[in-house]
């Protein structure tokens, strides 16, 4: 009896902390949404700054990394890197976006960015899984629980006890029935 217990309790945990992930990644979407917002804006202020200066974008930031002040060598390393993370962030949020809801779990581990994942977590509130989508994450971590469960207890249960055999009840000896 306490074994079911136990099962159906870690059952019950891991399904509860699996239905989360549709409301982490969800979370984590509106992080890299607001990234993009953000990196759009520095690319389109560093268009603007090369053009100010009569220079394309990159030959702006060569100047800058060829500079011999050194917080325009670091300014220029920082904008030469900014359009390939522009690039990764946008590729991640556009899979995400574009993926159905049931497949977002596995892009999300495909196409993490781990300062972002880091950031999300700090702020992560858990939601309640009231759509279809978290209801099925819920059910698949209740199962995984409750069968992981079950594999950690089987080495322990394999010793089970003989069940009783019916014993056979000898008359008991007493006077003779009339007759």
């Amino acid at each position: 009896m306490i074994r079911r217990v136990i099962v159906l309790a870690i059952g019950l945990a891991c399904g509860i902390a699996v239905s989360q992930v549709p409301e982490f990644v969800q979370q984590y979407m509106q992080r890299l949404g607001g990234q993009l917002d953000v990196l759009s804006a520095q690319i389109a202020d560093l268009e603007t700054r090369a053009a100010e200066a009569g220079l394309s974008r990159d030959a702006y930031v060569m100047a800058l990394q060829t500079s011999v002040d050194p917080n325009g060598v670091r300014e220029g390393d920082y904008l030469a890197e900014l359009p390939q993370r522009f690039e990764a962030v946008r590729l991640a949020y556009a899979d995400l976006t574009r993926a159905a809801p049931w497949k977002r779990g596995i892009i999300f581990i495909r196409r993490y960015e781990p300062t972002t994942i880091a950031a999300t977590w700090g702020d992560f509130r858990p939601g309640i899984p009231v759509t279809t989508e978290g209801l099925g994450y819920g059910l698949v971590g209740f199962i995984v629980g409750w069968s992981a469960e079950l594999v950690l207890i089987a080495p322990f249960t394999l010793r089970r006890r003989k069940p009783a055999r019916k014993q056979r009840r000898e008359p008991v000896a007493g006077p003779p029935p009339p007759g």
